[in-house]
């Protein structure tokens, strides 16, 4: 059964076609005129449109290769000083005041 207005006249329109020439021939016909309005139909230009603001497999690979994965930044974070580190060797340093006091 028809759920909308527009499904309901495809329906008395193949109805009526069927009387017309034949209920194999309004098939045919039917299976050529869109579900929708044709303004509601995608054209190739919007198509391409759109192909022009979708990012690709392609681009997603060539972004992965270039962002940090957290393997990444795991072996890096593992080279790098923590501030802990640095408070300590800050400790075993000589100040400015320490250099003044031995010149």
């Amino acid at each position: 059964m028809p759920t909308n207005e527009s499904e309901r006249e495809r329906l008395a329109l193949r109805e009526r076609l069927a009387e017309a020439v034949g209920s194999e021939t309004a098939g045919i016909l039917m299976e050529h005129i869109p579900p929708s309005r044709w303004d509601e139909l995608a054209t190739k230009d919007d198509l391409n449109k759109l192909a022009a603001t979708v990012a690709t497999k392609d681009d997603l690979n060539k972004l992965a290769a270039t962002v940090a994965t957290k393997d990444d930044l795991n072996k890096l974070a593992a080279t790098m000083a923590t501030k802990e580190d640095l408070r300590q060797t800050a400790a075993t340093m000589a100040t400015k005041e320490d250099l003044r006091q031995t010149a």
